[in-house]
């Protein structure tokens, strides 16, 4: 389950047709249920404990096994390790202590509805090995709450692959029973509100949030329940990520449980899609600045200094005072290389287009400076980067070093050492270099509030 309780109310054209064939589906086992004293209305668990005595059983849970070794997997955990090394997401590798746990959702890109084609993986290193299990899952909602039952007017939510930091935290679901509930940080999630088979994964459709978008069982933990196993989502995710099996489910919780008692009760989440698996080269050279990109500028440039009627007037840049006159998004020269002059006014047409004209001058060094191969986060955060810092200071900096050296991650934690104006750390300078490094992992949502820099300290 997931999302608040926001039921839209009306009816649902189109699905008399395949309501009544999923009533036909089922009459079997209502028939069966009601024979042994069961309602229709009676709680999941119940139905599911009675269900086993059906003419069709369902499938048991495999027994449990041992952690298998990243290096004896045939591919999938190692591929999915250069995943996300390849993507900038953080990988804790550290074995200090038990239990380090990478939790690292795969989302199927050609998913069925109402099928747990995803899965779930739980990576860590112990004695200098890696270590992993693996489930299957859903990361898409049911059809219940995709098509019948909408439980937000936006739409229902469906998480958006990235990686969540520090959200998730061992917890009661729904209040019954504990599972990996986001209780910690944001997420963001797409709003898919077209209730039809499909999912409507669209980037502009898009909400960061507290949505309760938990890890959980099929149905209610409780007696006679330990061995089902799920073969059709329907009511069972409302766009949770969710296991097919209560017995897979009591291991994943037994992991993390172990992992709270040595890192705490603080847990990260990773969602990637199945394509991310395969390793592609991906050029930098098609790459313009994407919407992430040019929001972050504008979020930390500002559009400055208003002075009435659409026009803006030169201001004292913050860092270097009028050494370094500075007008509308930023700009400190003109494209004909004239500088920025006390006194200078330009319309918002005018400011808009010295952004776009010197956004295409950073992205053209970057695409210059890097020799690999980047996606569009990490090439927007570098942008932003350069437009705020310069090509030159890019250029000489071990984030650049390592980034060509095929270190993501190690250049991804070199952007918050970035945040010094005259030798002194500015408070807008670190929340800038936080969120270029936010999008350059690919997490979500990348704009880092005051506040969550205030609680650094």
């Amino acid at each position: 389950m997931s999302d608040e309780p926001q039921q839209v109310l009306g009816e649902i054209p189109g699905l008399v047709d395949w309501l009544l064939a999923e009533a036909a589906r089922r009459d079997a086992l209502i028939a069966s249920l009601m024979a042994r004293g069961y309602g229709v209305s009676a709680p999941k668990a119940k139905i599911v404990e009675a269900a086993e005595a059906v003419a069709q059983p369902r499938e048991k849970a495999a027994p449990a096994v041992e952690p298998d070794e990243v290096e004896a997997v045939a591919g999938s955990s190692a591929s999915l390790i250069a995943a996300m090394k390849r993507l900038g997401h953080s990988l804790f590798e550290s074995d200090a202590k038990p239990y380090n746990l990478n939790i690292v959702a795969v989302r199927d890109t050609s998913p069925t509805l109402d099928a747990y084609g995803c899965r779930l993986y739980v990576l860590w290193r112990e004695a200098g090995k890696w270590m992993s299990r693996d489930w299957a899952i859903t990361t898409y909602p049911g059809s219940h709450y995709l098509i019948r039952r909408l439980l937000s007017r936006k739409g229902c939510a469906i998480l958006k692959e990235g990686q969540y930091r520090g959200a998730y935290a061992i917890d009661l679901h729904r209040e019954l029973y504990r599972a990996l509930c986001q209780r910690l940080g944001s997420v963001t999630v797409y709003r898919d509100g077209n209730r039809n088979r499909t999912f409507d994964l669209d980037p502009a459709k898009t909400e960061t949030g507290m949505f309760g978008i938990n890890v959980h069982a099929p149905v209610t933990l409780g007696a006679g329940v330990r061995n089902y196993v799920d073969n059709l989502v329907d009511s069972s995710s409302a766009g949770c990520l969710v296991f097919r099996a209560v017995r897979e489910f009591e291991e994943f919780m037994g992991l993390v449980t172990e992992a709270a008692k040595h890192w705490g009760n603080a847990f990260t989440l990773t969602l990637i899609k199945d394509t991310d698996l395969v390793a592609r080269p991906v050029e930098t050279k098609p790459f313009t600045v994407g919407p992430d990109g040019i929001a972050l500028v504008k979020h930390f440039e500002g559009c400055l200094e208003p002075v009435g009627n659409g026009t803006f007037k030169a201001y004292a840049d913050p860092a270097h005072g009028w050494n370094v006159p500075t007008i509308g998004w930023g700009t400190i020269a003109y494209e004909d290389g004239r500088k920025v002059r006390r006194g200078d006014v330009i319309t918002q047409d005018r400011a808009d287009e010295l952004l776009a004209w010197e956004l295409s001058q950073k992205a053209a060094e970057v695409k210059r400076l890097v020799t690999v191969p980047l996606n569009q986060g990490q090439f927007d955060a570098l942008v932003s980067f350069a437009y705020n810092l310069g090509g030159g200071n890019l250029r000489e900096s071990t984030l650049l070093r390592k980034l060509n050296a095929g270190d993501v991650v190690g250049a991804a934690e070199e952007f918050p050492k970035w945040n010094k104006a005259a030798g002194r750390e500015l408070l807008g300078l670190t929340r800038r270099r936080m969120s270029e490094q936010r999008l350059f992992r690919g997490e979500r949502p990348f704009i880092v509030t005051l506040d969550e820099v205030k609680r650094l300290d």
